[in-house]
C-alpha cells in the first residue's frame, strides 16, 4: 500500500480483504495514508465517516464498551453501528446473511446496489436497484489468459442467477456510456466535472497481464 497511490476526484475509502479472512481498511485523510488492520479493525465495515470516527461512536453500543441498543436512523455513524452489531451477532456466515445485513442498512434512495464477495469461494454476487434479482459470477469459471477477450456486463443487466457464461464482450464505448450514465445519475457524483467519468471508463484499458498468462 505505501507504493500505490489511488487517485480520483470522489472523496472514497476502502475495504479489502482476502480468501484467509484478513481484512483492512485504506483511507487518504488530510493527504496520508491512514491504515486499519488486525487489532485495529475489531470491526471489518465502513460507511460514510472516517473509521476512527464510526469506531468512536460505536463504543457507545452493547457489546462495543457502551449500554445503548441498536440504532434504527439511516445516518452514517448508525448505519456503521447497526453493521456491526448484527455481524457480531450473525449466527453464520453467508450470501444470504451478508445481503441480509446490507438490505437493512441500504439508504432509501440512496442505495444503487448491494455486493457481496465471497472470498473463500471467489464468488461475486449483487443486485442493483433497479433489478432486484441476484446474479453471480465465478471467477474459477472466467478465462483469465491473457490471450482471451475481455468481458463485461451491464449491473442492472434483467439476468438473473449464474451469468458467468452469460458476459459480454468488452466494448470501450459501451463501458463508457455505462460509466458516464452512472455519474450522471448519482448523487455525489453527479455534479463532479465529465474528465472524472471519462477517466473512470478509461481504466479498464490501462490493464495489463501479470504472471505467465493471467490478467491483472
Amino acid at each position: 500500500i505505501e507504493e500505490t497511490r489511488i487517485s480520483g476526484g470522489t472523496p472514497l475509502h476502502y475495504l479489502i480483504a482476502d480468501a484467509t479472512g484478513a481484512s483492512a481498511t485504506i483511507e487518504y485523510l488530510g493527504g496520508s495514508l491512514v491504515v486499519h488492520r488486525g487489532t485495529t479493525l475489531p470491526t471489518a465495515n465502513l460507511t460514510n465517516d472516517s473509521y476512527e470516527k464510526s469506531l468512536s461512536y460505536l463504543t457507545r453500543f452493547t457489546g462495543f464498551g457502551g449500554t445503548r441498543a441498536m440504532p434504527g436512523s439511516s445516518s452514517s455513524l448508525d448505519r456503521f453501528a447497526r453493521t456491526a452489531m448484527r455481524m457480531r451477532n450473525a449466527n453464520h456466515v453467508s450470501t444470504d446473511a451478508a445481503f441480509d445485513i446490507l438490505q437493512n442498512v441500504a439508504q432509501p434512495g440512496s442505495t444503487r446496489w448491494s455486493i457481496v464477495y465471497d472470498t473463500a469461494r471467489r464468488e461475486i454476487h449483487w443486485v442493483t436497484d433497479q433489478n432486484r434479482q441476484r446474479k453471480t459470477i465465478r471467477i474459477e469459471a472466467l478465462d483469465l489468459d491473457c490471450a482471451a477477450a475481455p468481458k463485461m456486463l451491464d449491473a442492472h443487466s434483467s439476468l438473473a442467477g449464474d451469468v458467468t457464461s452469460l458476459l459480454d464482450d468488452y466494448s470501450a464505448d459501451t463501458n463508457r456510456q455505462l460509466v458516464t450514465s452512472s455519474y450522471a445519475a448519482t448523487s455525489f457524483t453527479r455534479d463532479q466535472p465529465a474528465r472524472y467519468a471519462e477517466d473512470d471508463a478509461a481504466h479498464a484499458e490501462s490493464i495489463r497481464c501479470w504472471g505467465p498468462g493471467r490478467r491483472a
